[in-house]
């Protein structure tokens, strides 16, 4: 049978079993869990194996751990679509919105791919320098995801300023619609691109292959991720692992296209866990601030690989697979303290500018 066919059939069935164990969470819990410490915990995890990625010599490009772990940006988009949801949970005001996306988001984001292009890995001109912004092309296409999120922030106001479509959107039926929507444009992606990811720019950055990931993290925001759904949770992980099995191809470059959301009910379990152990729980808490400046750590750790880390390569003193762990975790330590500096002093500029 056709490996895309047996991937659509297993990220149903998946879905399936989500929707009938995810209960509809309880009005009184919105306001008191904890599980936004959970999907910070989750997107700094994330940070850390792009960063991994990234640096060569740990997670080859089509390696069995590469393979495994590339959950880490949809996962990523799933974080961000619950996260965004929760923040505008009391109330929308677009105008607010749109403020506030660009002045957090698309002001660092346009400044530093100028900078970029000025300092870092010179543009031939200034109009090069532009449209590296809405495309992500600087250094080669490294920065594709910040205008593929603001794509979903778009859609994310739509369904927010739109009750009825965004119920709609959300309803189980049209997240599996969504589901397989997302699948045959990232088929036609990768069929595209013909596996060299930066070969086709405009595809590699349009939003609809995430667009499943995003929406999925939304609908998450009204449903129970309770400790005491453990045992169900474990229990949805081993009926679907077997279905998302039979859509892996260990030769090729299919991958179950549900997996990232199976990856973070399995996180989830691991957090539960990590919370109640005492020297893991600041392992949760160290992960959950590089979470939170996960976005500024995604655009700057390409240079500080390229200019700070990699001309002292030949000065680690230990070689192979454990040489590559040491420059990616100095990398994300040093993403993480600088763009925590440059962020927070962004910040602190930002509210004498604007206030609000």
């Amino acid at each position: 049978m056709d490996i895309g066919l047996l991937d659509r059939i297993a990220g149903l069935a998946f879905l399936i079993l989500v929707f009938c164990w995810l209960k509809p969470e309880k009005e009184k819990q919105k306001e008191k869990d904890s599980r936004l410490v959970f999907f910070d915990f989750a997107k700094g995890l994330a940070i850390l194996i792009v960063v991994a990625i990234h640096t060569g010599g740990i997670l080859p490009r089509g390696s069995p751990p590469e393979r495994v772990l590339w959950f880490a940006l949809p996962l990523f988009v799933i974080c961000s679509g619950y996260l965004l949801t929760r923040r505008y949970a009391s109330g929308f005001n677009a105008a607010k919105f749109v403020s506030s996306t660009f002045w957090r988001l698309v002001l660092p984001y346009a400044a530093y791919t100028i900078f970029a292009g000025f300092f870092l890995y010179p543009r031939t001109n200034f109009v090069q320098m532009l449209i590296d912004i809405p495309l992500g092309t600087q250094n080669g296409g490294t920065l594709f995801f910040i205008p593929l999120l603001l794509q979903l922030y778009a859609l994310f106001a739509v369904l927010q300023n739109w009750p009825a479509l965004r119920r709609l959107a959300l309803h189980p039926v049209s997240l599996m619609l969504i589901f397989l929507l997302s699948y045959a444009i990232s088929d036609a992606d990768h069929a595209l691109r013909a596996g060299q990811w930066n070969s086709h720019v405009e595809s590699l950055v349009f939003a609809g292959r995430y667009l499943f990931y995003f929406v999925i993290g939304m609908w998450l925001t009204g449903h129970d991720l309770e400790e005491k759904k453990a045992a169900k949770t474990e229990l949805v992980l081993l009926l679907s692992l077997p279905l998302l099995l039979l859509a892996y191809d260990p030769l090729g470059w299919d991958q179950p296209f549900a997996y990232p959301v199976w990856a973070l009910l399995a996180l989830h379990l691991i957090y539960q866990w990590l919370k109640e152990n005492g020297l893991a729980r600041h392992l949760i808490g160290w992960l959950a601030v590089i979470g939170q400046y996960s976005l500024i750590i995604y655009m700057i750790h390409p240079a500080v690989l390229g200019y700070a880390l990699w001309p002292l390569d030949g000065f680690v003193p230990f070689e192979g697979w454990f040489h590559y762990v040491l420059i990616a975790l100095a990398a994300v330590i040093i993403s993480s303290v600088l763009g925590k500096l440059l962020m927070d002093g962004y910040a602190a500029m930002l509210k004498k500018i604007n206030p609000n």
